[in-house]
């Protein structure tokens, strides 16, 4: 019988590209945590076979603590290997240190976290303007839901089900109980999964290949260009292009036969079946077929995660980028049709490949539909809201479902860069790279988050790309509210014209800066409409990087201006003082000369960039 630990290194060495895991690399050594936690191993097991993986490298301090080679965990000596002096130690860490410290550790385990709001946004001010608008949207996702009544099952086609499916999965904003600890289901997850319960069956239908298709392609609705996918590729931050890259590995038993796109006549692969230069063969598409990681597997799923509209296929939600996977919708070791051996390239194929959240994808394993409802779904049908808090309650880590407006805004960011103590700011890559005891001490805030140097756009982030990820979202936002008022009765319509994307004020908080200004009760407002903010970051990201912090300044100091109070307490830019405080805000920033031409002339933009000047006329 083979030795367990020689089992786990023949899938180690399947799962990296070249077949020879590498300790000394972070991703080999992700791919060895990520099947290790799928053998389902207690986490302390996990922690203590990845210390023995990681050596310690040879540095000055490695050297001085003698452990040079070492496994991670080793205390070495103080002066002389053999000495016998360990490190002093250390006194109690404070409640403080003990967040940061939980917060570094997730940044090991999570090497995405470019989308985390915890990491990204430290700023209280911004902190408290997305959860306010986050708990206003959940009212009225809440009261949308309530007039739509208990849907157990939904009617119509399967494309219409699943557009219906996504349209109340996006009313669910941010809240807790998506599903907490890592992988068990929370209340929302249990009622969308049991709303779509009849269309995944139906689905999956015994896993013909034909209605699997079907399914997909209902789950993936969007119409994507080439162009689109990859211009937005190219925006993303180095660790999720990374983790695209291996998504969905399927181990040893497919190999060099993963499905990365379709051959074109010209020779090179597109991720897209409707390209018009896909070449073709008896009739059929050619797939192209490689190991992974791979930049073309990469380009597939993020194609995926676009058609899909950034939610999960099975519940609608929206996914989490640092916690999704490329689900198998038919199982790769799945047996109702026999050895799957004889159904891999049938499986292991687009034609059968959804994005999910990280714990649908964790659950469900090779079971088809039905036993996936049965072991997973229906022991929970019985629980109460109350019972999910009880669960909740004994689990540290609650899971706060993140809105895909927010984590589109946040990915195109550049990679986030800590402040640390004494020292340059460290960029998450550069942090990842240095053995965990050798790591600088970053600076955190009073919650105990690891303070972040102010974000900027991406590098690969143009005014063209940025308009099109703002009209994809729009895009997005627009679909639901036509399918909501299909099913509204006709008096409360006009409640799905409330559900708006929000994505221009979100990309302008993701930059640090905040998007409301001050009423006379001291509450804070939106300035404008979602055009408005939309056309600042458009005007931001039109002047090289280098300006750009000009456009960050002007910003805070418009706010500061508009914020301004006399000694009464009274607003000196409003009605009191015979002001418009929106005006004199846009004023403000138009006579720094930063809104251009082509954004005043943009008919989308213009109207909320115009303003009074002191003799009455519009500008």
């Amino acid at each position: 019988m083979k030795n367990p630990i020689d089992n786990i290194l023949t899938e180690w060495a399947y799962r990296v590209h070249n077949g020879s895991p590498d300790p000394t690399d972070n991703y080999h050594v992700f791919q060895l945590e990520e099947y290790l936690n799928e053998l389902r191993l207690p986490r302390e097991v996990v922690k203590r076979v990845l210390e023995k993986v990681r050596k310690y490298v040879d540095n000055p301090m490695n050297r001085k603590l003698n452990r040079v080679g070492e496994p991670w965990g080793s205390k070495g000596g103080d002066v002389e290997k053999g000495t016998g002096h360990t490190e002093p130690s250390k006194k109690e860490p404070t409640e403080k240190e003990k967040r940061a410290k939980k917060y570094k550790d997730q940044l090991i385990q999570d090497p995405g976290s470019n989308t985390d709001t915890r990491v990204r946004i430290t700023s209280k001010e911004i902190r408290t303007e997305l959860e306010q608008e986050s708990k206003d949207d959940a009212k009225l996702g809440k009261e949308i839901r309530e007039m739509l009544g208990a849907i157990d099952t939904l009617e119509g086609s399967m494309q219409e089900k699943a557009l219906l499916l996504t349209a109340l999965g996006q009313t669910y904003g941010g809240r807790d109980n998506a599903g907490f600890g890592k992988n068990n289901f929370g209340i929302v997850d249990r009622d969308q999964l049991n709303r779509n319960k009849e269309n995944l069956i139906e689905g999956y239908d015994d896993a013909k290949p034909e209605k699997v298709e079907k399914f997909v392609r209902s789950v993936r609705k969007n119409k994507v260009s080439e162009k689109f996918v990859k211009e937005s590729f190219d925006t993303l931050p180095p660790a999720l292009k990374k983790y695209l890259k291996g998504a969905g590995q399927a181990g040893k038993i497919v190999g060099d036969k993963h499905f990365l796109g379709y051959q074109r006549n010209d020779g090179t692969t597109t991720s897209n079946i409707n390209d018009s230069d896909i070449k073709l063969e008896n009739g059929k598409p050619i797939p192209v077929r490689g190991k992974i990681p791979s930049t073309d597997r990469a380009l597939l799923v993020w194609r995926i995660y676009l058609e899909q509209g950034g939610v999960c296929a099975y519940t609608g939600l929206p996914l989490d980028l640092e916690s999704m996977d490329l689900e198998h919708v038919v199982g790769i070791q799945n047996k109702d049709k026999g050895d799957p051996k004889d159904h891999i390239l049938e499986r292991e194929n687009e034609r059968n490949h959804v994005l999910t959240t990280s714990r649908m994808n964790q659950r469900k394993k090779d079971k088809n539909m039905n036993e996936f409802f049965e072991d997973e779904v229906d022991i929970l049908n019985d629980k109460t809201e109350e019972d999910f808090k009880a669960m909740e309650r004994g689990i540290e880590k609650v899971n706060t479902m993140q809105p895909r407006t927010e984590q589109t805004a946040l990915r195109m960011m550049d990679e986030v860069k800590f402040r640390i103590k004494g020292g340059k700011p460290i960029s998450q890559s550069e942090l990842l790279e240095i053995p965990e005891d050798d790591r600088p001490e970053i600076t955190t805030t009073d919650l105990g988050t690891p303070k972040v140097v102010e974000a900027n756009f991406g590098p690969n982030v143009t005014k063209e790309t940025l308009q099109k990820e703002f009209d994809f979202e729009e895009m997005e936002f627009s679909n639901t509210r036509t399918v909501l008022k299909e099913q509204l009765p006709d008096r409360e319509k006009k409640k799905a014209d409330s559900i708006k994307t929000k994505i221009g004020k979100r990309t302008l908080n993701a930059l640090g800066l905040p998007g409301n200004l001050e009423g006379e009760d001291r509450r804070t407002n939106s300035i404008s409409s979602d055009n408005f903010y939309k056309g600042y970051c458009l005007a931001m990201v039109s002047v090289p990087p280098e300006k750009r912090e000009e456009y960050k300044k002007v910003w805070q100091e418009a706010r500061k201006f508009a914020n301004e109070r006399d000694e009464n307490g009274k607003l000196l830019n409003d009605k009191t003082y015979g002001k418009n405080q929106k005006n004199e805000f846009v004023k403000f920033i138009r006579e720094k000369g930063l809104i251009p031409d082509e954004i005043l002339n943009d008919k989308r933009y213009g109207k909320v960039w115009r303003y009074k000047n002191d003799n009455g006329e519009v500008v």
